[in-house]
């Protein structure tokens, strides 16, 4: 009786061998996406790949290491949430969520420079800055005093608050202003400066740059009067 299915027997058999690899290497790619991402090298020293998301709350952490990411160069993983870290001597610590999905990714990855290296930058750009300024609004030096103020993302833009020392009265509003670097020389941007600066108004302006401005607490240091 076995004898008579002997030969379906071995061919479900051969079919099974056959299949059994095609439809797990099939589970396998279909498990698994192309991720590249780009990022300046030149600022970027180190981008490292980190299975999962960062844990949320005071002590966040990320979670295994999985690779130190190459600029540009595409590399295979398995679907499903990641964290990059980019670090550098001058540019911000930043993590960053990637999904790999069903889709290959591309990601570029943009870092802005430390608060400690801008600093280290604002004094060579000031007297560029300074000029600017009274370029584009000569009469603001006769009725106001210029407080310190930031370098913002690479160095690009710039923002600070104006203190009145005119003689009216009801003219006592700070004034807050942003500046951009276009091919090496300042403008400024928010002319004339504002007591509140709005990306409506100013939708060039990085939001964030924006929202640091209008965050400039009292006190800065007094630069000119």
């Amino acid at each position: 009786m076995l004898y008579k299915y002997r030969k379906l027997i071995i061919i479900s058999v051969v079919l099974i061998i056959i299949v059994t690899p095609i439809l797990i290497y099939a589970s396998y790619l279909n498990s698994i996406q192309k991720l590249t991402i780009t990022f300046d090298s030149a600022l970027v020293k180190k981008m490292e790949l980190y299975n999962g998301e960062p844990n949320t709350g005071i002590s966040s952490s990320l979670g295994t290491l999985n690779q130190v990411i190459e600029q540009g160069k595409e590399i295979t993983l398995k679907k499903g949430t990641y964290t990059l870290k980019a670090t550098g001597d001058s540019i911000k610590s930043k993590t960053i969520r990637v999904l790999v999905g069903d889709k290959p990714v591309t990601q570029k990855i943009d870092v802005d420079y430390s608060d400690t290296y801008l600093m280290s930058q604002l004094k060579a750009e000031l007297p560029d800055i300074l000029a600017a300024l009274d370029r584009d609004s000569p009469t603001l030096k006769t009725l106001y005093s210029l407080n310190e103020g930031k370098l913002y993302s690479h160095g690009e833009w710039f923002g600070s608050t104006l203190n009145y020392t005119g003689k009216e009265s009801l003219s006592r509003d700070r004034l807050r202003f942003v500046m951009k670097k276009e091919k090496g020389n300042w403008v400024l941007v928010t002319n004339p400066p504002g007591v509140t600066l709005s990306s409506k108004q100013y939708p060039q302006i990085p939001h964030d740059v924006l929202s640091k401005v209008n965050a400039i607490d009292l006190g800065l240091p007094v630069l000119i009067n």
